[in-house]
């Protein structure tokens, strides 16, 4: 997509250009490249479009901030950050699922699990120590991955760590439904993982996390998801390799859902700021300032 917008804008450079990154270019986490010859010409091809376009939009102020080291030769107003964010009109008369053998404590992932970092390895197999060590009782667990869940490794995966009774691979729905399983869960699961890069993402998923108002477990490096999570007041961080620490914040979670305590609600002022409609009306000014 990018480099079409860069050969576009080569051949009518009075046309106004903007790239929007979603998520970073060749310095992405989640990116693998077969040789450093690859990975060399990923590299200048993203230098072209920052270089050629008017306006960069990325997707969190952390990586706006790294592409303006990486390339101080750009003007400051060329690297505009615009956050994912949710929609309002997207939770409008929607119900939380029905959820069969209810109540039991549940833990949704909703949302796709892809890339070589983003694996729910460390989770699952820290769901399986706090059931070996008695801190959740497998009678009240139910854990929901909707959405990509990884396929057949993460179907393996499960099986080998006896976790296929709690544990639904529920696969892919339509949106309004993804949004009834989020508003079924007592606690959101965000798998980020680690790495250099992660810091510089915001999983969309986190917005609309954020908008149900449910406690969220955030399996993350310290970045600008751990930091939204932090400042929202919406539930806990943790290193997504420290297996044990996560087993021990499922328990808590667990403990607070049996004494009937109510989940971290997340600062209504912070989660305003992501509401689409503020966003766009920031993507709008900045297409005006660069038409004529």
């Amino acid at each position: 997509d990018h480099l079409v917008g860069y050969a576009l804008k080569r051949r009518q450079p009075a046309l106004p250009g903007v790239a929007d990154f979603r998520d970073p270019g060749g310095d992405n986490f989640d990116l693998s490249f077969a040789t450093s010859t690859h990975r060399s010409l990923a590299s200048k091809l993203e230098q072209r479009v920052f270089f050629t376009a008017d306006r960069v939009i990325l997707n969190t102020p952390a990586a706006r901030e790294f592409y303006r080291r990486k390339y101080p030769q750009l003007a400051n107003d060329r690297l505009v950050a615009i956050e994912n964010g949710y929609d309002p009109a997207d939770f409008a008369g929607v119900m939380p699922h029905r959820l069969k053998d209810e109540p039991r404590f549940t833990i949704a992932h909703v949302g796709s699990i892809y890339g070589q970092k983003r694996t729910p390895r460390p989770f699952f197999e820290a769901v399986q120590q706090a059931l070996a060590a008695g801190l959740v009782s497998r009678a009240d667990l139910r854990i929901l991955f909707v959405g990509a869940y990884g396929g057949k490794a993460s179907r393996e995966l499960n099986q080998s760590l006896g976790l296929a009774d709690v544990v639904d691979l529920v696969g892919y729905v339509d949106h309004r439904q993804s949004i009834a399983y989020v508003l079924a869960a007592d606690l959101l699961l965000l798998i980020l993982g680690g790495g250099q890069g992660s810091e510089l993402v915001a999983p969309a998923k986190l917005f609309e996390y954020l908008a149900a108002g449910k406690p969220i477990l955030a399996l993350a490096a310290d970045g600008a998801a751990a930091g939204i999570v932090h400042e929202a007041r919406a539930g806990v961080v943790v290193d997504p390799e420290d297996i044990p620490s996560i087993a021990q914040h499922i328990a808590v979670f667990y403990q607070r859902w049996r004494a009937g305590q109510p989940g971290s609600v997340p600062d209504p002022a912070v989660v305003a700021r992501f509401d689409r409609r503020r966003l766009t009306a920031r993507l709008a000014q900045t297409l005006e300032e660069i038409s004529p």
